[in-house]
Order: C-alpha cells, then structure tokens, then sequence
C-alpha cells in the first residue's frame, strides 16, 4: 500500500516539479542556431595547429606554409567574430521581445488581480540580482530619459506615475557653496532671511 501511495505521489510530483531547462526556452530558433554557428566557428579556431615563424632554412616553402596558415587563422577569426556579432544581435531581440511579452502579461495578471502571478513576472523581469535565499534574477533594464521627457512623465497623473513637485529656485539660488557652508549671495534676500532659511533647512551656517 505504502509504495503504490510513495509512487502515486512521486509521479505527481514528476509532472508538477521537474525542471524541464525552460531558463531559455524564450530563445528562438534561429538564436539557437546562430549560437550553435558561434561555437562551432570557434572551436575550429582553436583546433588549428600553431603558426611557426621559423625561417630557419629560409626556405620558400616555409615562407608560403607560414603565410597560408596566417591566412587560414585570420579567415577563421573573422567568422567567429561574425558569427558572434549575429548571435548577439539575435539574442538582443530575443530579450526585447521576451521582456515585452512579461510586460504584457504583468498587465493582465495586475488587471484580473493575480498579484501571485504578477509576482513571479515582476521576479522574472527583474533580472540577476540577488534575491531570497541567494537566488538569481536578471538586472533591470535601465532607462535614462531627456529632462523633457521626464518633465512630461511627471505631469501625468498620480494614477499613471506622475508627481506633483514644487521647483526650488528660491531662495536656494541665492545660496553658494563656500568653504564647506552655504552662505548667502549677495545682492539676494537679506542676511536675515537667508540665515532663518539655512536654519529651516537644517544647513550648515557659517559664521
């Protein structure tokens, strides 16, 4: 009874559980195939045999054979470095697309209030830092908007991510930094408000 029980369970858990090496199973075809290229491309270069400078008789033939086997080294560098730069590239779109598809899917997990599933997408997105119990996620993509386009960002709603901020042009301006301390400019607002302004912001005063 107990081992029909023990191997009822370890088949469910067979089925639920095992890995089935999906880590990149986001990779395309084509990418595989260009991967494949790379490696072969590269394991052909380092099964060539060494070029000898030696002249030693100075003979015409040595010359030719060591300028052939140049020639042979230089043709198989230049295919791994083909190769590699179309698997990059391939793999680059792959990881645009695949982190669109999450983004897409993070929408509809947030929209029908999956916040598990949502979850486990953000974790997937997220990239390889370290998380609970040292796993590995990927880095976060990192976007470096223009001041402009982070001012329009701002001005949406708080719905939609903005921001309701005051600009500080005064009287910080009329501040500049000397000798470790903030002290006054002058020709700006009189000492008196400065010094209860450096007081109000908790900034050093020189004295």
């Amino acid at each position: 009874m107990w081992q029909h029980l023990s191997q009822g369970v370890r088949d469910i858990a067979l089925q639920r559980f095992s890995n089935h090496n999906v880590s990149m199973s986001w990779r395309s075809a084509r990418t595989k195939e260009a991967k494949q290229r790379s490696q072969e491309c590269f394991a052909a270069l380092k099964a060539l045999p060494p070029v000898s400078l030696s002249f030693d008789p100075p003979t015409q033939a040595r010359k030719q054979t060591m300028m052939q086997n140049v020639f042979s080294g230089w043709q198989h560098a230049v295919q791994v470095q083909a190769t590699d730069k179309c698997f990059y590239k391939l793999h680059r779109e792959d990881m645009r697309h695949r982190t669109s598809t999450i983004m897409a899917d993070m929408d509809l997990a947030y929209s029908s209030r999956d916040f598990a599933l949502f979850w486990r997408l953000a974790r997937a997105l997220s990239g390889k830092s370290l998380g609970p119990k040292l796993r590995q996620y990927n880095a976060a993509k990192m976007a470096n908007p223009t001041a402009a386009g982070w001012i329009r960002y701002l001005e949406k709603p708080g719905t939609e991510g903005g921001g309701s901020a005051i600009v500080l042009d005064d009287p910080l301006m009329m501040f500049s930094w000397h000798h470790g301390c903030l002290v006054p400019e002058s020709g700006g607002l009189p000492v008196s408000e400065c010094a209860q302004t450096q007081k109000s912001l908790n900034l050093p005063v020189r004295t």
